[in-house]
This record gives structure tokens, sequence and C-alpha cells, in this order.
């Protein structure tokens, strides 16, 4: 039997399941029947999907209870449970193939017509309770995240495929040079309109990290000012910080400039990142052979790991060669590696340890007015993306 969905919850959740899932499923509306006998029918579609994902194949099942098979099972709800799903065919009725969620009725969140939404994932059974009242959105975009994270790369690899075999592109600054060409140049060769969006670049999920191939700058995890909003900080705006803490401009005399990097020991203008824990903080501190250390920044762990996350679902660390010909500049995209969600203990850790720094990237008139940053953010050397992201694994560009 096909089971439609009917409330506009039901369509929007299985719009949402089927772009986080893109395998096959089966849904099934209980019926009083169902919850009183402890049992659903497996239809020819509920048998296909079982005998393809290789959890059942009823044709090797016997008639009889002593047949019955058992296997893993995920309910997903307000929560996600362990349960266990039986597979038998009764002696009655020519032993039509029939199956049961064991412990579903015991979450007393199930009753008659409930819609079940069920697949495949990770070899184990999935049920998913669409229920307004429970189902929790948050939770099926954590669980199939990685399955979505898989089908976009598998959408942007050919993308960069092309881009190799393309060779030499002109790069959007043409007859000059910036750092910010080559992620420009990549972005428009693959139709993304510049924005200051804080989520990813590629369809809000893979952000695209560039390079140039002889570069030896950091790499750029997000750009993000302190909580300003902090009264701990006597500093209260970027502006502020770099009137307070920035130096005479050489190439622009009624400037203040701050372009420096702070890490876990003072730097040239006194300035250090401490993290606190009892706090939840990373701040920045400020000090002097003759003062007492002033606090001038402040972010909380909940806001760090926020951007990070949001920033960083999945990366792709893209490397591209330049030359110039005819004093135009061009790019060839030739190597890519790809990440996946960094960790934020490893992030707090390498904070401590002075391997990822914050970067201050910007100046003002003296009399505060003009101000422009380049983005103050938060950096880390290529050689340790493995300490914050675990596995980097190599883009085939061929």
């Amino acid at each position: 039997m096909i089971f439609s969905p009917k409330t506009p919850f039901e369509l929007t959740t299985i719009d949402t399941l089927t772009k986080l899932h893109t395998e096959e499923f089966v849904l099934i509306r209980l019926t009083s029947t169902m919850l009183t006998k402890s049992i659903i029918d497996a239809s020819f579609l509920v048998r296909k999907l079982f005998k393809k994902e290789n959890i059942i194949d009823y044709e090797t099942i016997k008639q009889g209870p002593e047949y019955k098979q058992e296997r893993d099972a995920i309910f997903l709800s307000d929560d996600s449970y362990s349960l266990t799903a039986s597979f038998y065919r009764p002696m009655t009725k020519a032993g039509d193939p029939r199956f049961w969620i064991k412990g579903m009725k015991q979450l007393h969140k199930v009753k008659e017509k409930d819609l079940l939404f069920i697949t495949i994932y990770n070899k184990t059974l999935h049920i998913i309770h669409i229920n307004e009242k429970y189902l929790s959105i948050d939770l099926l975009k954590n669980t199939f995240e990685n399955q979505l994270i898989t089908n976009i790369l598998k959408k942007l690899q050919p993308l960069l495929v092309s881009l190799n075999q393309q060779g030499f592109i002109p790069s959007v600054g043409k007859n000059k040079t910036a750092a910010k060409d080559v992620g420009e140049t990549l972005e428009f060769a693959l139709n993304i309109l510049p924005n200051s969006n804080v989520k990813a670049d590629f369809e809000d999920i893979i952000e695209l990290k560039a390079k140039r191939k002889k570069a030896k700058t950091k790499d750029t995890l997000f750009s993000m000012v302190p909580d300003y909003s902090n009264t701990q900080s006597q500093i209260n705006s970027s502006n502020e910080m770099i009137k307070t803490y920035g130096y005479n401009s050489k190439r622009y005399p009624e400037f203040i400039d701050l372009f420096i990097t702070v890490n876990n020991k003072p730097n040239r203008q006194g300035l250090y990142l401490i993290v606190d824990e009892k706090k939840e903080e990373i701040q920045q501190w400020y000090t002097s052979t003759d003062s007492i250390p002033i606090l001038t920044a402040v972010w909380s762990f909940i806001d760090i790991e926020y951007r990070l996350n949001q920033k960083h679902k999945a990366t792709a660390w893209i490397i591209a060669e330049e030359t110039k010909i005819n004093d135009l500049y061009f790019f060839h995209y030739s190597e890519a590696v790809f990440s996946r969600k960094p960790l934020f203990a490893s992030f707090i850790y390498l904070i401590q340890e002075g391997i990822i720094t914050y970067d201050w990237r910007g100046r003002v008139k003296k009399d505060g007015s003009g101000y422009k940053d380049k983005g103050h953010c938060w950096r880390i050397s290529p050689k340790n993306r493995d300490l914050l992201f675990g596995s980097i694994i190599e883009i085939d560009l061929n």
C-alpha cells in the first residue's frame, strides 16, 4: 500500500528529508490494527527496499515464529532511539511478509494515523516519525548531513574537473594582482555571485577556499569581530580597537593601521589570546611592561562554535597556479582537497597552543572617521588543517 502525505507539515518534512537523504524510502500510515496487533504488512515497495539495501530478503524466511529475524533500527522523533526491527512470515495467510519496530509503542509517541518515513542510512533501518508535535527537524539535519554533503560534493567535483581541464583562465583582477583575486576568480568561474553571506559558498554547504600555489600565508577560517556588547571589555568597537592599539600608517599618513596577528603570546602591540574555560570565552588581552593587563576583546564559545560549523560544514581547499601573459593575470585551478566538519574542542586547544590565530586587518583616520577593514578573522596554517578538521581527502581533478 502507498501512503500519501496529507498535512502541510508532512509535505514540507518529506521535501526536507528527500533533499537531505536522496535514497529510496517508503511511507506507512499507522492504523489501529497495526498498533493493536504490532504488525505492519511488508508491501511490495517495503520488501523491495529491504532487499535492495541488504536489510532482509523475505524469500529466505520460512513461515513460523521460530524463523523470525531481527535487525537494529533507529527511530527518529523528538530524539534518536535505538530499537529493534523484527521480520517474519506467519503460518496463516500464506505467510504474508510482515515486520514491526519493537519498542515503538512504548515510546508513547506514535498513534493512529501518524505517518512513518522508512529508509536505509549507513546500512541501518531508519524510521522517521512525521508528527508535528514531536519531530525535531534539527535532529533530521544532523542525522543526514553527511549524506547531503556527499551529494553536493558530487556536484562540485565535475565543476572543478572542468576548470582544471580549461587550463589558465583570466583573473577578475586582469592587469593587477590581489590576494582575494584567486578566490573571486574561482567563484566567478563557478557562477557564484559575490556576497557577504556568512553561510558556505557552494549551495550553503561547502565552503570554497582558494589559494595561490606559491602562497605562504595562513588559511582564513572565517571573519568574526568580538562581542562588543560584552561589558567586560574596555573596547566597544573595531574602530576603537584600531585607534587604541594601532600605529601610524606608512601608506596613508592620515590613517592609523592595525594589521597584526594575535596568538597565545604578546605581540609587538602587547596583545595576546587566552582561553577562559570557566567563562566559556576566548579573550584578547593587552599588557605592557609597566601596566596591569587590560581585557580588550571577547568571543563566546557558543558564538565561535556556531560560526565555525556554519562556515565549515564541509570545505574544499583549492590550489591555483598563477601566470602573467601580456600584462594580464591568469589562474589554473589544479589541486583540491576536502575536509568535513571541524572539531570545536580542537579549535579551543589550537588557540591555547598558538596554532589558530586572530588577525586584525583594518585602518581608521585619527579623528575616528573613514573606518575600513579587510576582514578581522581567525586563521590557521595549511599544514595544521588536519589538527582541526581531522581527515583530509584529495579531490580527484583528472
